[in-house]
């Protein structure tokens, strides 16, 4: 009895100590044949159980965005009335001409001279002294110039002319002092027109009369 209980002790103090001991059979050897294993001794196990993972937690749901209401449906303006056309003024009434009224003359076309060449009986008056006079002219022409000579019973005179339409123009020296006369053709076949002195300021007249 006394040697179970030692046993038991020495064993409890291996098994403290780390040191496995081999029992042979269910008698324990006497101390003196007791065999100590020199073997390591196996790492102990570990008999702590990790802490369970916990679930992970479900995705957060995003609620859907709300609709935007639709808009409501655009109203149609309604059509303008017709435009309504105004009515066409009266006719503008033609004033009714007087009775009274005599109509406008209608302009004659004077015929052009045509060829002045011939002798002329001249009559004149001077404007400044009011004197008259009368004297011969002869007109020759050198294609289309005239030749003037103008004679009284003061002097004679020449000049040079020339016609345009139904006028006679005609410039010459008297007395050193230079002179123009401007003919123009009348219905009766006369020729009428004024002439001046270089240096006057009222021109004189003549008429021409052919022979």
């Amino acid at each position: 009895m006394m040697k179970k209980y030692w046993m038991t002790g020495v064993l409890l103090a291996c098994l403290s100590m780390g040191y496995p001991l081999a029992l042979l059979g269910e008698e324990t050897r006497p101390v003196g044949t007791l065999t100590v294993s020199t073997a390591p001794a196996a790492p102990a196990t570990s008999t702590t159980t990790p802490a369970p993972t916990p679930p992970a937690p479900p995705p957060a749901s995003t609620p859907p965005a709300p609709m935007p209401p639709a808009p409501p449906p655009a109203s149609t303006p309604p059509a303008p009335p017709p435009a309504s056309t105004p009515p066409a003024p009266p006719p503008a009434s033609t004033p009714a001409a007087p009775a009274s009224q005599a109509p406008l003359p209608t302009p004659t076309t004077t015929a052009a001279l045509g060829d002045v060449t011939g002798t002329y009986d001249v009559l004149g008056q001077e404007a400044i002294n009011k004197d008259g006079y009368h004297g011969v002219a002869t007109v020759t022409k050198n294609r289309d110039v005239y030749t003037i000579k103008y004679q009284d019973d003061e002097a004679t005179v020449f000049g040079v002319g020339l016609t345009d339409g139904n006028l006679f123009s005609i410039a010459y020296v008297s007395e050193g002092t230079p002179a123009i006369l401007i003919l123009k053709g009348m219905p009766d076949g006369t020729l009428k027109g004024p002439w001046a002195y270089k240096g006057e300021n009222v021109p004189s007249h003549e008429t021409w009369k052919r022979r």
